[in-house]
């Protein structure tokens, strides 16, 4: 059975973000920011231990103490380009700081007082540290830094204590009737699937901290539920406008397609496969017994289209 063509994200505390079936590394050794040094005439001071936007204590408040500069940073593999990612935020906000890598590898970045993610990407440095860096007296939070050996950070933070970390987000099974996450989704994240050639969003499943296995489909069959809110003759009792879109599926399920002028009509029909639509020639004010889940924009040329169900 082939696998399906659609790529899969997970929505957690970080946004709702692309899962990897390929490998990806975090060469950052300690993602706890214990084990960081500090350094420069202004060297901040370090508390860990702190909030951090997943709802646990993995943070750390830094405070830049003088106009001195100083940095707070962590030795990593040596790979260029590197890419760096991190959450931070300031205490008042407006807190300006430079993170990345050190010798014109990092990016200078304002915050605000609410976490935000930050990235420096694809940058080719001297010295393969990782850093933050101030020459100002304030203090800020940090939370979940990330170095990749690509030209951009991807994916959800990758946690490590001691070496770098390489993980495969999901994997396909036997056949592609399941993937199976390397980490159980974490509970309450949200996982759907996007086709990747009608860009169709389906559920795949809620994360409980344990399940990690989860079906997906097999095909790319796009189904809409099949109203009941009919008449006992069986005639819809609701009608809405449908604007043709190549990526929107309708809102319901129709029972029926009214066409308001002539001309095409072009349609996937409800559980069909979305890579057939049916095209129909319709004529002016004469309504179709159409069950269809999308009325494509490609293809159709006829005018105040309405759905009943």
């Amino acid at each position: 059975m082939p696998i399906p063509s659609f790529s899969v994200y997970q929505d957690t505390w970080q946004g709702n973000q692309l899962q990897y079936s390929t490998p990806r590394t975090n060469n950052i050794t300690d993602t706890d920011l214990s084990t960081w040094g500090v350094g420069g005439a202004g060297a901040p001071t370090i508390t860990t231990g702190q909030s951090d936007p997943s709802g646990g204590t993995g943070a750390a408040k830094i405070v830049f103490g003088s106009t001195s500069a100083g940095y707070f940073y962590q030795y990593i593999t040596a790979n260029n380009p590197q890419s760096y990612g991190i959450w931070l935020k300031g205490a008042v906000g407006g807190e300006v700081v430079a993170w990345g890598g050190n010798y014109g590898g990092a990016n200078a970045v304002t915050l605000t007082t609410a976490w935000a993610y930050y990235q420096a990407n694809n940058k080719t440095t001297l010295d393969p540290a990782c850093q933050i860096y101030s020459n100002t007296t304030i203090t800020i939070y940090a939370f979940a830094p990330m170095a990749q050996p690509t030209t951009a950070v991807t994916g959800d933070f990758i946690p490590t204590a001691g070496s770098p970390v390489t993980v495969t987000d999901y994997s396909y099974n036997v056949g592609g009737t399941q993937i199976v996450f390397a980490t159980a989704p974490i509970l309450g994240s949200i996982i759907t699937g996007v086709y990747e050639n009608g860009g169709h969003i389906f559920s795949i499943g809620t994360g409980d901290g344990t399940t990690t296995d989860f079906d997906v489909p097999t095909s790319n069959t796009i189904e809409l539920a099949v109203p009941q809110n009919i008449y006992s003759n069986g005639s819809p009792y609701h009608a809405f406008s449908i604007t043709p879109s190549d990526t929107a599926m309708l809102a319901a399920c129709t029972l029926k397609i009214y066409a308001g002028g002539t001309g095409a009509i072009s349609v996937i029909l409800n559980r069909d496969d979305i890579d057939h639509p049916f095209t129909f020639q319709a004529v002016a004010h004469t309504f179709y017994d159409i069950a269809a889940s999308q009325v494509l924009a490609t293809g159709t040329t006829a005018t105040g289209i309405i759905g009943l169900n």
